[in-house]
């Protein structure tokens, strides 16, 4: 089973003629779980610095000034970092994570 390096698959670089289909297959599963632990990671911080870094009203101004980022986006990344805390950080809770259409929030709200 031949490993698919991330260089090679960089999102400015063509898929390379000489990968398998099973090299592929498995780089989109690794990148799928990347982007469920990386949800999970955003709002755990976005917690952290909502209720122990900021002052009260000073919150959403930061989230907006430094990310772009809107309430209703925040507030679901606060709510999946509340649901899904406890089956962080086991990568193997998040097969089911994936089922629960976490990924498919992550492309809607465009993170």
């Amino acid at each position: 089973m031949s490993e698919v390096r991330s260089s090679v698959l960089s999102p400015d670089s063509s898929i390379p003629a000489a990968l398998s289909l099973h090299d592929i297959t498995a780089d989109i599963k690794s990148r799928m779980q990347r982007s469920v632990a990386d949800i999970i990671v955003i709002g755990k911080h976005l917690k952290y610095v909502k209720e122990e870094v900021l002052q009260h009203g000073e919150f959403m101004e930061w989230c907006s000034s430094e990310f772009g980022m809107e309430r209703a986006t925040v507030q679901r990344l606060l709510t999946v970092a509340d649901r899904f805390e406890p089956n962080y950080p086991s990568m193997g809770n998040l097969r089911p994570l994936r089922r629960s259409g976490l990924q498919q929030m992550s492309q809607r709200w465009g993170i």
